[in-house]
C-alpha cells in the first residue's frame, strides 16, 4: 500500500536520505539503511511486502529495532542504549533528548494569520476631454487573526501510531 498524503493522494516519490560511505542511502520515513532494513524490516500492514517507504512497516520495524534485547524505552538507561544503537554519537543522543524534552512539554497555540484579501481599485472610464474625478478606490479590510491549537505531536505520535505499534508488538 502506498503512503498517502493528508489529501489522500499517494506519494509517488520515495524518501531517501544522504548517501553514506558505501554508496547506499537511508530510505523511508524512518531512514533505514538497506542492510538494517534487511534484518529488521517487517510487514506491519500485512500487504505482503515489508516496505521501508511504508509508514506502518517502517515504524513497526523501528520499534522492533529500538526495543531489541528486551529494552524498555520507558527506562532512561534503555532509552539511551536504544538511541545509541541507532546512531552511536553523543551529539545525536543530545539532539534526540532535546526533541523528547521539547515535545513532552506539549505545544502552544500559535496565531493563524489569514492572507489579506487583495486590494481592488476601480478603473476609471476613459476621459472625453472633460475633467472628471477618478472613480473611487476601495480596499478590503483584512480579516482578524484567529488562534488555532496545533495537535500535541508527542501525544499524537506516542499515543497514536507508535502506541499502536507498541501494543501490536506487546511492548509498552
Amino acid at each position: 500500500m502506498a503512503a498517502r498524503s493528508t489529501s489522500g493522494a499517494p506519494f509517488t516519490e520515495p524518501i531517501f536520505g544522504p548517501e553514506v560511505l558505501d554508496g547506499t542511502h537511508a530510505v523511508g520515513p524512518m531512514q533505514f539503511l538497506p542492510s538494517t532494513w534487511a534484518r529488521w524490516g517487517v510487514d506491519e500492514n500485512h500487504d505482503g511486502t515489508a516496505d521501508p517507504q511504508n509508514v506502518w512497516d517502517a515504524t513497526a520495524s523501528a520499534a522492533d529495532y529500538l526495543c531489541a534485547d528486551r529494552r524498555d524505552l520507558a527506562l532512561n538507561g534503555d532509552l539511551v542504549n536504544a538511541v545509541l544503537s541507532y546512531n552511536h554519537s553523543g551529539a545525536y543522543l543530545a539532539e534526540v533528548f532535546q526533541w523528547i524534552t521539547t515535545y513532552s512539554g506539549g505545544v502552544a497555540p500559535i496565531p493563524a494569520v489569514l492572507a489579506a484579501a487583495p486590494v481592488t481599485t476601480a478603473t476609471p472610464p476613459p476621459t472625453t476631454g472633460t475633467s472628471t474625478p477618478p472613480a473611487s478606490t476601495t480596499a478590503t479590510t483584512p480579516p482578524a487573526t484567529t488562534t488555532t491549537t496545533p495537535p500535541n505531536v508527542l501525544g499524537a505520535v506516542m499515543g497514536g501510531l507508535l502506541g499502536d505499534v507498541g501494543g501490536l508488538l506487546g511492548k509498552k
